[in-house]
């Protein structure tokens, strides 16, 4: 099981998914490093085993990373842009994309992923905040079968229902169906 996690975007979805997620840890030993760049969002993740933080730098080292961000454009700033932190996660580190995004979006930023030796896996989540806030999610992700596999355990954490839909993008399209 990791021991260092970290967890981008503490909005009204991401604050409950990053405290529910540091409240049933694993052990010890694990850590989550939550971020976000509002320091008002910072209130209430005093959770043993939580750093809360505006400073993206904390994340680095991690070995899965867990995105909750508003879009796509968004989602590749934080792994891509001036603070490179993709680069700066543990090797063959897990990406996990909590956002609702574009499927290409997801396949694009997936392959990016996938290039730097990395893994991806697309997992919106369904539930609105009340779901959240009572770790009651449906989590619809796609990815290789060993990632999700990875992942489950830690998903488990924040939703009753977690679902492999298939290669990356199915997560993404899941939802797409599901919203329809």
């Amino acid at each position: 099981m990791p021991t260092r996690l970290a967890f981008l975007g503490l909005g009204a979805m991401g604050h409950p998914i990053a405290r529910n997620l540091a409240a049933k840890r694993g052990s010890e030993a694990e850590t989550l490093v939550a971020v976000d760049a509002d320091p008002a969002r910072l209130a209430g993740l005093d959770t043993p085993g939580l750093v809360a933080t505006t400073d993206s730098g904390q994340a680095a080292g991690a070995e899965v990373l867990f995105l909750c961000l508003p879009n796509g454009e968004v989602v590749e700033a934080a792994l891509f842009g001036a603070d490179r932190l993709l680069e700066r996660l543990a090797p063959g580190a897990l990406v996990v994309d909590l956002s609702t995004i574009a499927h290409a979006k997801t396949l694009a930023i997936g392959r990016a992923v996938a290039a730097t030796g990395r893994r991806f896996v697309d997992a919106p989540v369904s539930g609105a905040p009340a779901g959240a806030e009572a770790g009651t999610l449906t989590v619809m992700c796609g990815g290789a079968a060993g990632a999700v596999a990875q992942v489950r355990p830690l998903l488990e954490r924040i939703g009753t229902t977690v679902l492999h839909m298939g290669p990356p993008g199915s997560g993404q399209l899941t939802k797409m169906v599901n919203q329809i």
